[in-house]
């Protein structure tokens, strides 16, 4: 199952590029598996979160793209789209 990167990261999915780098790199520096050194599951937290992060940097990149070129429709991607994560995230979520 996809996981939502916005409830990951503990957004909102209309968050801006800012807030999103704002709330990555807290969770990183708080999951960093140099600074956890005794948990075992630090270095895959701190690869969901780079993960997610990635994921909501790359959408957003595609819709200024398209905005940019002046078309509504996004280029084509295997993948979940801003309307997936409106659609199924959990009520609160984010």
């Amino acid at each position: 199952m996809l996981e939502n990167p916005f409830a990951i990261l503990g957004i909102e999915v209309g968050a801006t590029l800012a807030q999103v780098q704002a709330a990555y790199r807290k969770l990183a520096k708080d999951c960093h598996p140099d600074r956890q050194p005794d948990d075992p599951e630090a270095a895959a937290k701190f690869r969901a979160i780079t993960k997610a992060r990635d994921t909501i940097l790359e959408m957003k990149g595609r819709c200024r793209s398209a905005r940019r070129s002046g078309t509504d429709a996004l280029p084509p991607r295997a993948g979940p789209s801003w309307t997936f994560w409106e659609v199924t995230a959990p009520a609160g979520a984010g």
